[in-house]
């Protein structure tokens, strides 16, 4: 049951008065040459401000504020992905460092000994056969969240700095799965959806600057000094 007309109407008010209105947000992705990409990711960035502020409003704590923050910290992480991947693989789906993380070496059988000879390894009993290493490309979606993030910062459009922290953004963001939040010790804090909130504007900037010029500004990068303390910040 929906509460009082008037406490909806007071939470929603506070929400919607500290959220980017729908021209404000577009145009903090309109240098992606995809419309749907644009419009998707507008449509996610203003949930993940709803909730933060719906959080605030409410003065959600403990518990509760771990759901506002778990969300957050999904939805600029799958932001991020999105930019990277969309920008290596079209605007810069040539360059070097990108084919480079697209395979992998492998081993492929060439044949075996002759039937007179039969060799295994001792341990495990295997067959020991010919093999050539072979270079295999590697799915898109296989390859490596943090290969994807260096050859970003490789191409020239992520600070290192910023990368390292988006890699820290997206492995909170794999622990939506229990298991692995209970593997690798995850909790959700504050503090670490408000750096990948703030990180956002550089990241942006950034990359905006990189697809127009060819240069990453100086508002996109961050000193080691500040990237540390954020970091320690969010943990």
């Amino acid at each position: 049951m929906p509460l009082p007309t008037e406490t909806r109407e007071a939470v929603l008010t506070y929400c919607d008065a500290h959220l980017p209105d729908d021209d404000t947000a577009a145009k903090m992705f309109d240098f992606l040459n995809e419309p749907e990409l644009q419009k998707r990711l507008k449509d996610e960035l203003y949930a993940a401000r709803y909730i933060y502020k719906l959080g605030e409003a409410l003065s959600a704590s403990d518990g509760r504020l771990h759901a506002h923050v778990k969300f957050q910290i999904v939805q600029y992480a799958a932001i991020y992905e999105a930019i990277i991947v969309h920008l290596l693989w079209t605007l810069y789906r040539n360059h070097p460092d990108v084919t480079n993380i697209e395979f992998h070496s492998t081993y492929k059988r060439t044949g075996g000994l002759s039937r007179s000879l039969n060799l295994t390894v001792s341990d495990t009993g295997e067959e020991v056969v010919f093999c050539v290493e072979a270079r295999q490309k590697t799915s898109r979606v296989s390859i490596k969240f943090d290969d994807k993030v260096d050859a970003a910062v490789k191409v020239g459009f992520l600070d290192g700095e910023i990368g390292e922290e988006i890699k820290g953004f997206y492995k909170l963001r794999n622990a939506i799965h229990i298991e692995s939040a209970i593997k690798n010790d995850i909790t959700y804090e504050i503090d670490s959806s408000s750096l990948a909130y703030r990180r956002l504007q550089p990241f942006l900037a950034g990359a905006r600057a990189f697809v127009a010029e060819g240069i990453l500004p100086e508002e996109a990068r961050i000193k080691k000094s500040t990237a540390l303390s954020g970091a320690r910040a969010a943990d």
